[in-house]
């Protein structure tokens, strides 16, 4: 009535209250769960653009545009999202004009697909990281990887350990990328213990420069 009697306007939609979860600037804040989120509607809005690109060959650039302005909004509470942009933006920069048509060959395909993938099982983001960096060493956590014989990682009294298969140590070698392998016990450490690092901000130390730099860059 205050507001009324003032003619200053209110939309509806954002008098709600009180509750624990509020919709703001496009994102859902939830001090339940004490997490950001992407709003249902966003998230089926992106999958069906996505879908609708995954079975062209070619699109305008407008159209790629569109969908990557989708994706940047969204890197705010999907952050490894961030990854799977450039790519696709450097495809977007291959014309000139809007209506021109780009290809979406099978990296932007790719890209595309594991975007769908963070939308459906990585929408939402801890609003209460802590403030302080620790390192890998910190947490008695080290992975390594050789070329020639396999990887492993500890962390505390827990390991793991293998050997490269060999379509994938040859694609490494392939293509001359052997960050890849330095990568991929620091993903698997990830996948197996994640859930111990929860709220935690790790800096990693890898003997590997180029991967170092990749990562930063990203």
């Amino acid at each position: 009535m205050v507001f009324k009697k003032l003619n200053i306007p209110l939309s509806p939609s954002k008098t709600i209250g009180p509750v624990t979860s509020l919709e703001y600037l496009g994102i859902i804040l939830d001090t339940d769960a004490f997490e950001a989120r992407i709003p249902v509607d966003k998230i089926n809005r992106m999958c069906n653009l996505i879908h609708q690109l995954s079975r062209k060959k070619r699109c305008t650039k407008r159209e790629l545009l569109q969908l990557i302005g989708h994706f940047n909004f969204a890197t705010r509470i999907i952050i490894p999202g961030r990854s799977f942009l450039s790519y696709l933006f450097h495809v977007s920069c291959s014309v000139d004009e809007l209506h021109y048509h780009v290809r979406l060959g099978k990296e932007a395909r790719i890209d595309l697909s594991m975007w769908e993938e963070f939308l459906m099982h990585w929408n939402g983001r801890s609003l209460f990281l802590e403030s302080s960096l620790i390192t890998n060493v910190d947490l008695c956590l080290f992975t390594d990887a050789a070329g020639s014989y396999g990887y492993g990682g500890i962390f505390g009294s827990k390991w793991f350990s293998g050997n490269w298969d060999d379509d994938f140590i040859r694609l490494a070698h392939h293509k001359r990328n052997i960050p890849l392998l330095e990568l991929m016990p620091i993903v698997i450490s990830a996948v197996l213990w994640g859930a111990n690092w929860s709220r935690r901000r790790i800096i990693f130390y890898c003997d590997n420069q180029a991967l170092v730099y990749i990562l930063n860059k990203r």
